[in-house]
């Protein structure tokens, strides 16, 4: 499940490599801010740009962990925590998103939002996302809305506000979505695909 809150200070980051797009660093925040050369405490190259995609997707569903692996990293070494996400890759696989999911749940108020995934294993989901509405009737218009016209496309776009600011963010613009007088109109105003981040932030 994504965090429901997003820390920007937090004192491990994963980043992509300035110098090439298929590699991606993991590093201490001061090292960052240092204008110097940065000695990652892990990093991991990708074949190609879909490579690269699961692989950033990997780390920030485990956002809640980074924490953990940078002080097990450095208190580790490069080598002993280089093994280490080997071993986690092999136990959880990396594997690339094909779509969205939104699900109805036995309570009459709430939805899962899942990411389908295709990795080693075949097809399976992942859940990302528990939200429960205000009422019954709520999650009913905001699925009129989810179903009207192209809004279904929309959903994805939303998911990239909770792997950006945590699913509080997400959760209000759900709500959001389901008070809206026009259940027929696109994502509520400020919110269309594209804008949603920026309206988060």
């Amino acid at each position: 499940m994504l965090l429901s809150h997003i820390d920007d200070t937090e004192p491990y980051r994963f980043v992509i490599d300035r110098r090439t797009t298929l590699c991606i660093v993991f590093a201490t925040q001061a090292m960052l801010e240092h204008n110097g050369m940065v000695e990652p405490l892990w990093h991991r190259e990708a074949a190609d740009a879909r490579s690269l995609d699961a692989l950033v997707r990997w780390v920030a569903v485990r956002r809640n962990r980074w924490l953990e692996w940078g002080q097990m990293a450095e208190a580790l070494g490069q080598p002993a925590f280089y093994q280490h996400m080997r071993d986690r890759m092999e136990i959880e696989p990396i594997a690339e998103r094909t779509g969205t999911m939104v699900q109805k749940r036995d309570d009459p108020a709430e939805i899962l939002i899942s990411d389908m995934l295709h990795g080693p294993q075949g097809m399976f989901t992942e859940p990302l996302y528990l939200h429960r509405f205000r009422s019954a009737a709520a999650r009913k218009a905001f699925y009129d809305w989810f179903y009207s016209g192209e809004n279904h496309e929309d959903i994805e776009a939303l998911v990239q506000v909770a792997f950006a600011h945590g699913t509080e963010v997400l959760g209000r613009i759900l709500d959001e979505i389901a008070a809206s007088a026009n259940s027929t109109s696109r994502v509520p105003t400020g919110r269309r695909r594209g804008k949603a981040t920026q309206k988060a932030a």
